[in-house]
């Protein structure tokens, strides 16, 4: 089983000890220290999966039978990357700066050479390409809800309150203010 983007539990906003470590949170502070976001990751969509309702849906899809062998456990309610990324302000509460691939390309280079911010960066360096280009993969996860709504489960949609409760964590860990 893959688990997709481990987030908060739904039911506190409980989060996992290491959440440094989340890929997807790293890609929110990359963001946050490079001040920008490319304008073609805007409607790029990112999904949450709280670790309260993964850890049931994966106990549910362990009771399948053996050939039912894999199994993507992601969220299937998924939410453009504008709608996340709107929230997070830079250190003097403005916005972040949206720029074209090869400008925010470019700055991403400049700050590979801190090696505190290449460390973090790398969240999104996975996503760079050798054309050049940002390209990030949904995987399907199709099969896994049609099995999944077989067994009575179904993801609770993501909504606004629980991103806020996901950025009002990281700012009360004072996430982003750190390299």
């Amino acid at each position: 089983m893959r688990a997709g983007n481990l987030s908060p539990r739904a039911a506190d906003g409980e989060f996992q000890i290491n959440f440094n470590a989340n890929a997807s949170m790293g890609r929110i502070k990359s963001y946050r220290i490079l001040g920008a976001c490319p304008y073609s990751c805007l409607e790029s969509k990112m999904e949450f999966s709280p670790i309260d309702d993964t850890a049931r849906a994966i106990l549910l899809l362990a009771r399948t039978p053996k050939e039912n062998c894999v199994f993507n456990v992601s969220n299937n309610h998924l939410l453009p990357m504008d709608d996340i990324l709107s929230r997070l302000k830079m250190e003097d509460g403005s916005p972040l700066e949206y720029l074209e691939d090869s400008d925010f390309l470019r700055r991403m280079e400049e700050a590979k050479a801190d090696p505190g911010k290449a460390k973090i960066l790398s969240s999104i360096i996975a996503y760079e390409q050798a054309d050049g280009q940002l390209h990030m993969v949904e995987p399907s996860t199709d099969f896994t809800m049609q099995v999944l709504h077989r067994l009575g489960f179904r993801w609770d949609q993501t909504n606004s309150s629980y991103v806020d409760m996901i950025f009002g964590m990281l700012d009360s860990l004072r996430f982003f203010d750190t390299l």
